[in-house]
């Protein structure tokens, strides 16, 4: 199980609310978006995924590695939160 998945705190909450809030504005076309998505099920261009991560990079103050600024880097919409909260932390 990961850690960051499964914690319940404050802080967590708040950095799950600020990235949904993110993901949501940059892809309007898709109904719902939630942690169990994947990548693929949300068909994210490259040019909606850099823009997502230019907005993720400002939001928490992070830096994407250049390998992971495609979307096929990340299964998951939680592996691509998880590696933006580790980041952030």
């Amino acid at each position: 199980m990961n850690d960051l998945e499964f914690s319940n705190t404050d802080h967590n909450r708040e950095y799950k609310q600020k990235f949904l809030q993110i993901m949501e504005e940059n892809l309007l076309e898709v109904e719902r978006i939630d942690f169990a998505s994947t990548m693929e099920s949300l068909q994210i261009s490259s040019l909606a995924f850099i823009k997502i991560v230019v907005f993720l990079e400002e939001e928490f103050d992070i830096e994407f590695e250049d390998e992971k600024i495609i979307p096929d880097a990340f299964a998951t919409v939680q592996e691509l939160f998880d590696y933006v909260y580790k980041k952030a932390l």
